[in-house]
């Protein structure tokens, strides 16, 4: 027999991956990432009532609000970022 390594036949074998591939893959991802959050960003909707959303809560962007809702549900709409 080989001085090979026994490899099972539900074991995956994945080549290590350069520095460089790391990076650019990563870099990849992000602008998918960035592809597909610019294009969903137009279309959010309030999370009160469904209707197109004109605000967000500030440092929580997936809170968002239309603008009647906003209104009912926060004194001061400075409280709020406008999308």
């Amino acid at each position: 027999m080989k001085d090979e390594q026994a490899v099972s036949e539900d074991a995956v074998v994945v080549p290590e991956l350069e520095e460089e591939d790391r990076e650019r893959i990563k870099e990849e991802v992000r602008e998918a990432a960035a592809e597909a959050e610019e294009a969903a960003g137009s279309g959010k909707t309030c999370i009160v009532c469904g209707k197109e959303a004109a605000y967000c809560m500030r440092g929580l962007p997936n809170n968002t609000y239309c603008k009647q809702c906003a209104k009912e549900h926060f004194k001061f709409l400075n409280y709020l970022e406008r999308l």
